[in-house]
């Protein structure tokens, strides 16, 4: 209804997935690589939401998204990353625009379905 990503979910995100790391749970680590990636994945996700919301005057991508893009950078890398990014914009394309017909939807729930999707290939 109000198309935002509360903080409070990415915190408890962030949360679980430092506990897996602490306990060797998580089938990956956390390293300098993943979080440099991660910076640059929202970095030029950012630059081109601003150009565009800027220039067009419409919203692409909210923050919300972005921040749960770098934590799924956390657990999937950053080819999992893009591959999710791939996948949610197939799949919110087609769901949203062909079958509710819509042409402002929430992208946190199709990032969040493709991110489990990734899981399970991994």
């Amino acid at each position: 209804k109000y198309m935002i990503i509360p903080d409070f979910i990415l915190f408890l995100l962030l949360i679980y997935y430092l506990f897996l790391y602490k306990y060797n749970i998580s089938i990956t680590e956390i390293n300098k690589e993943k979080i440099k990636l991660g910076i640059i994945i929202i970095s030029f996700l950012m630059i081109i939401h601003l150009l565009v919301l800027n220039i067009f005057k419409i919203e692409l991508i909210g923050f919300g998204d972005l921040k749960l893009l770098f934590i799924f950078n956390l657990y999937i890398g950053f080819y999992g990353v893009l591959f999710v990014l791939f996948i949610s914009s197939l799949i919110g394309c087609v769901f949203e625009i062909y079958i509710f017909q819509r042409k402002i939807f929430p992208f946190g729930p199709y990032l969040v379905i493709s991110f489990l999707f990734v899981m399970l290939l991994i």
